[in-house]
């Protein structure tokens, strides 16, 4: 019997897909191909107004937002084996949540991608912690998330922390659930205080709310890298 998680990504369109799966048991080749179905889910269109330098990016500006693009997509195929998290995740931060994963955003009346996480609004400065245990494999300031944190939880599963004021972690820290990762702000492209919650899982971008319902066995404890 094997467990895993599998992505859908929210462009994935709704109908019946395949899951192949290949692997090796005790020296027996497994192949199996296995059919799902995609529910259809809709998604809201969010209408904002940003200043216009924010929205009709300069030749640097728009190349350093593809530099910082281009690190995340390589990020993202680079999951640790280990498992790192263990049961349920929890909350980064209390606040006024927003359900506002996979809108359409339409930013001075033109279409941008989808909005790839949740809104989390909150006092400037409000502890932000992490919601399972995982490593910290990016601490950086994007021109799109501002002070930027993404942990690597383990086996493709990836979270990720916008417009932080302040950062506490350090690249290769190894976390715990609950630990401090940063203060809510509204650094990078943003309006108003909050935080920027996102997920990944195998490079589908997923709503990190559904998250908040796994209910796996513990997984062993990772020790501290300094």
């Amino acid at each position: 019997e094997f467990t895993g998680l599998i992505g859908i990504d929210m462009t994935l369109s709704p109908g019946k897909h395949h899951l192949f799966l290949e692997g090796n048991l005790n020296g027996k080749e497994i192949k199996d191909n296995i059919p799902f179905y995609v529910e259809g889910r809709k998604y809201t269109v969010e209408k904002l107004t940003f200043p216009g330098k924010l929205v009709e990016l300069d030749k640097e500006t728009e190349e350093r937002a593809e530099r910082e693009a281009a690190i995340l997509k390589r990020l993202w195929k680079e999951a640790s084996s280990e498992r790192l998290w263990s049961r349920a995740f929890s909350l980064p931060v209390d606040g006024n949540r927003k359900p506002n994963f996979g809108k359409r955003r339409i930013l001075n009346g033109k279409e941008k991608s989808p909005h790839n996480g949740i809104d989390i609004s909150a006092p400037e400065g409000k502890a932000v912690v992490s919601p399972n245990g995982g490593k910290v494999v990016l601490v950086g300031n994007h021109f799109f998330g501002g002070n930027t944190v993404v942990i690597d939880h383990g086996q493709g599963l990836f979270t990720a922390y916008l417009h932080l004021s302040e950062v506490l972690l350090r690249k290769g820290e190894i976390v715990e659930k609950g630990e401090p990762v940063g203060k809510v702000g509204e650094t990078g492209r943003s309006k108003g205080p909050h935080l920027h919650w996102s997920a990944r899982l195998h490079d589908a971008r997923v709503d990190p709310l559904k998250l908040l319902d796994l209910n796996h066995e513990e997984a062993p404890r990772a020790s501290r890298v300094e």
